[in-house]
């Protein structure tokens, strides 16, 4: 029964990925295709020496002073750090998503109509991004150290925009598994080379903006994708979901399907 379980696991798991797809908001406001530099709530560290920013990418605690040797610039990072750890937090205590990136690479599109009803979104989109943990060391903040926790990640919000909005097919599985590794020189062009070969194959151009950015990447159904994507043991609990996603339901027991289970 276990092994039953399991398997009816896997099978909501990706039907809720499915699901978790048509609440992506594709439009200007999802800052997941439409990622600005603001003077105010993001770090660009484009300008930052390369030997720290890759020790920062490679997963080392990096200080905000390693980053902006510069008095004056130094300054000002401060100060969009504390915005950015602000926003962060914010979002951490209202909706109990983590939106905080280190963002690697924008790819963007002209949004020409290429013969359609109406023109496709212009993509202004992150690549790629990696988690960010940004840490005061003084009461007053006037001093940070940053880190990146986990492995890089290829943005699904593109990935979904270029399949429904221009018809580009990634074999998403195999470019994360062949070409996304840990943080090294030439990340975001090999990955970024998979995309535009096979956009080319519809006819779709893409251009490759380099970025090192500290911001925040989150759209409104966030917290509601988030939730979906890690609920298959308790959607299993329901036959009707588990009927609607397609699961062997006659399979289970009562035991397996939750036995405080009734139906209206």
């Amino acid at each position: 029964m276990t092994s039953k379980v399991a398997g009816l696991e896997d099978v909501l798991e990706a039907k809720a990925e499915v699901w978790a797809k048509e609440l992506f908001q594709l439009d200007a406001r999802n800052t997941l295709l439409n990622f600005k530099l603001t003077k105010t709530i993001s770090l660009d560290l484009g300008q930052c020496p390369d030997p720290v920013a890759q020790q920062l990418i490679s997963g080392e605690e990096v200080r905000l002073g390693q980053l902006f040797a510069n008095q004056l610039e130094y300054k000002d990072a401060c100060t969009r750090t504390r915005n950015v750890v602000r926003r962060i937090r914010g979002f951490s205590e209202e909706q109990g998503v983590d939106v905080g990136r280190l963002v690697l690479g924008r790819v963007s599109t002209d949004g020409s109509r290429r013969g359609g009803a109406r023109a496709p979104i212009a993509l202004r989109a992150p690549l790629l991004w990696y988690p960010i943990e940004i840490r005061a060391r003084t009461a007053a903040e006037n001093d940070f150290t940053l880190q990146v926790p986990g492995e890089p990640e290829l943005n699904p919000v593109l990935v979904h925009c270029l399949e429904r909005e221009y018809g580009v097919q990634l074999a998403l599985d195999a470019l994360i598994r062949e070409d996304v590794g840990p943080g090294g020189a030439g990340l975001t062009t090999r990955v970024f080379g998979v995309i535009v070969a096979a956009a080319a194959q519809q006819g779709v151009a893409l251009k490759l903006t380099p970025l090192l950015v500290v911001g925040t990447c989150n759209y409104a159904k966030l917290p509601m994708v988030d939730d979906l994507m890690s609920a298959a043991p308790l959607l299993a609990q329901h036959p009707l979901i588990v009927v609607l996603a397609g699961g062997p339901i006659d399979d289970l027991d009562s035991s397996a399907v939750g036995s405080s289970y009734a139906p209206v």
